[in-house]
């Protein structure tokens, strides 16, 4: 008990004569020029600055300032080297280690900084190539919305057009009622395809008369054969139209040629009726002439063949020359 008694007596006549020495400094700072000059000789004052200076550097090493702070700590450090006058030995080497020291804390927030500012260059950079992919997403589904918008309104348009105009559809002329008892059979217009077909008309051929040089058709004008072929105004078409009749005695074969024209175009039909066992067998074939190639003659498309089982053949073919 009495050695802790003596130690505490000690302490605090040291700490009572550090005190004073520091009190009589700063009454000192009021004196003249030449004993100012000797307080920043003096250790207390200095010990306190350098002390100052290091509790600075302690707790920006844990929360580096940012540029300026550091260097304002570093001109201040300077400025005390500056008004300390000479200084010698430890006490210098104490004083560059605290410059030093803050010029590395200024290096440290130098560094920091360019970090944040790259860290934050990055966030931006992705953040603004977020958003133009978002603004790209948005765009692209517009444009795929607009698209499939314009496709639903051609398709509607297309589907309108084909409705007016009969789309790829097509008729034909079949002769019914080909009995022998029925000199005249039945000629009717059948429609094929999905649309109705609008402001159809047919130029009925008998080709017969054109056949060899001595056909009914060389002894005629112009004038006469086209006014010996049949026109027949089919008009609208949805399904069926009975059209005439047409005489067939007199002849145990006819070849016919029917040319179409309406509101989706050109198509032509060949009509071939042959007598069989006293009965008429037909076989039809329905083609459109269409340019599938640039550099080549339009195609003869076939759009229907229906051929009677009985009508003749050769090897097993219809010879539509004949």
């Amino acid at each position: 008990m009495v050695t802790l008694r003596l130690l505490a007596e000690r302490w605090r006549i040291e700490l009572r004569g550090k005190v004073l020495d520091i009190w009589h400094d700063l009454l000192l700072l009021f004196a003249e020029d030449d004993a100012k000059q000797l307080i920043w000789h003096r250790k207390p004052l200095s010990t306190f600055w350098l002390y100052v200076f290091i509790c600075f550097l302690w707790y920006w090493e844990t929360a580096v300032p940012s540029p300026g702070k550091a260097v304002a700590a570093l001109a201040v450090a300077a400025a005390a080297m500056s008004v300390r006058g000479e200084m010698r030995g430890k006490e210098k080497v104490a004083w560059l280690m605290v410059l030093f020291a803050f010029l590395s804390v200024e290096l440290a927030s130098i560094d920091k900084e360019r970090e944040a500012s790259e860290v934050l260059r990055v966030a931006t950079r992705q953040q603004e190539t977020e958003n133009f992919r978002d603004i790209g997403n948005g765009i692209e589904k517009s444009i795929r919305q607009s698209q499939a918008d314009f496709n639903i309104t051609m398709k509607s348009l297309d589907e309108n057009m084909k409705m007016t105009t009969g789309g790829d559809s097509f008729c034909y002329l079949d002769f019914l009622n080909r009995s022998s008892k029925e000199s005249a059979p039945l000629i009717i217009a059948v429609r094929q395809g999905q649309y109705p077909l609008r402001d159809v008309a047919a130029r009925f051929v008998d080709q017969e008369k054109y056949n060899g040089p001595n056909s009914a058709a060389s002894k005629m004008t112009v004038e006469q054969i086209a006014a010996g072929d049949r026109t027949f105004e089919i008009g609208t078409l949805t399904g069926v139209k009975l059209l005439t009749r047409y005489p067939l005695a007199g002849r145990e074969r006819w070849n016919f040629l029917v040319e179409f024209n309406g509101l989706n175009g050109f198509w032509h039909e060949l009509i071939r009726l042959r007598k069989v066992d006293g009965e008429w067998e037909q076989a039809v074939k329905v083609g459109r002439y269409e340019i599938t190639s640039k550099n080549k003659p339009a195609t003869d498309i076939k759009l229907l063949e229906k051929i009677d089982k009985q009508y003749p053949r050769v090897n097993g073919k219809v010879d539509w020359t004949d």
